[in-house]
């Protein structure tokens, strides 16, 4: 998963083998879909900073928030 390989939800009629609805991640998440945009960028940042400590040989604790467990 990612920006590259969204994911999306098929709700489907098991029955009748039809497919109801499609939702995509931002719909299901609704208004906390900006939380999600947050983790993302967080997580860019940190992974640039980690790679510019460890070029340096510098000491590299970048850790994660608590974003997703809200």
């Amino acid at each position: 998963m990612g920006l590259d390989k969204p994911a999306t939800v098929a709700v489907i009629d098991g029955a009748n083998n039809k497919v109801l609805t499609y939702r995509s991640v931002k719909q299901l998440l609704g208004k906390r879909y900006n939380l999600l945009n947050h983790q993302r960028q967080q997580q860019q940042r940190l992974s640039h900073e980690r790679h510019k400590a460890q070029k340096q040989n510098a000491p590299n604790s970048f850790g994660e928030s608590e974003l997703g467990h809200r």
